[in-house]
């Protein structure tokens, strides 16, 4: 059988199989983040589920950060990008509008791409950088909040506002 799309899936398969289960996670992470919307429908985020979660009973990301108050530039980045990837549907993000919000909510950034690397650089990674254009130190990059970057902050959610009067 000649068939393309058969030997693409046998091709990535056989790449998967050479690499650890995170590796492959990051990978299967880019792959996704690359291609929604081209040829698979994004129904949520990193294959989290994102109904029911308590983010859609805030009206605003003001309302929504109030809640989840994060005490660390990372952990503010975290809950911006968040709202723009999971709440918004963004399949991705870059650092400006999450530094313009952060700015908007009057918690500036000291360095936006050093939050991002503390998130990129934790186990298990919280942010992967999918996309990078550009070779300069001012190059474009977008990011993407994995699983487990979700799943912190649904459960801050949990811990922080699951339990207000509002819900």
């Amino acid at each position: 059988m000649n068939d393309p799309e058969i030997k693409a899936i046998g091709a990535i398969s056989e790449a998967l199989n050479k690499l650890s289960e995170e590796q492959q996670s990051n990978v299967l992470l880019y792959i996704n983040a690359r291609y929604a919307g081209q040829t698979v429908g994004r129904s949520s985020s990193a294959g989290v589920p994102t109904t029911g979660l308590g983010a859609e009973k805030f009206e605003s990301l003001g309302d929504f950060f109030d809640a989840l108050d994060p005490q660390t530039e990372a952990d503010r980045v975290l809950a911006v990008g968040y709202w723009l990837q999971v709440v918004q549907g963004a399949s991705d993000f870059e650092s400006f509008p999450v530094n313009k919000e952060l700015k908007n909510l009057g918690h500036t950034v000291s360095n936006i791409t050093r939050a991002l690397d503390t998130l990129i650089s934790q186990t298990p990674r919280l942010v992967l950088q999918v996309i990078k254009t550009g070779s300069s130190k001012q190059s474009r990059k977008k990011y993407k909040i994995t699983r487990e970057g979700i799943k912190r902050v649904q459960a801050a959610l949990k811990q922080d506002g699951g339990d207000d009067n509002g819900g």
